[in-house]
């Protein structure tokens, strides 16, 4: 599948991380569940939201690669945080 990013002049665009427009050509679409931070054993990993990111990003490229897909081909991802607020302690803004 090919996938075509657009930033159309006038647009709030952010290059490298998403397109205003996005376009694909071909036949195979693949929709992932939600993912949670689990691993291997489906164990929750509690520990800093940081964390529970990196579990869930390496699930959707295992679960991506599974399909013959990779983060390249992704066009949508919505992503949910609760319990987050600028003072926990993985926020990047936050003193040690």
């Amino acid at each position: 599948m090919t996938v075509q990013r657009i930033d159309p002049p006038g647009s709030n665009a952010a290059p490298g991380l998403i397109g205003q427009v996005v376009t694909t050509t071909g036949r195979r679409l693949i929709h992932l569940s939600g993912q949670l931070a689990w691993g291997r054993l489906r164990q929750l990993h509690r520990r800093h939201h940081a964390a529970q990111a990196a579990v869930i990003a390496r699930n959707i490229t295992t679960a991506l690669a599974a399909a013959g897909a990779g983060p390249d081909d992704i066009v949508k991802e919505v992503i949910y945080v609760v319990d987050y607020t600028p003072t926990s302690p993985d926020h990047p803004g936050c003193p040690p």
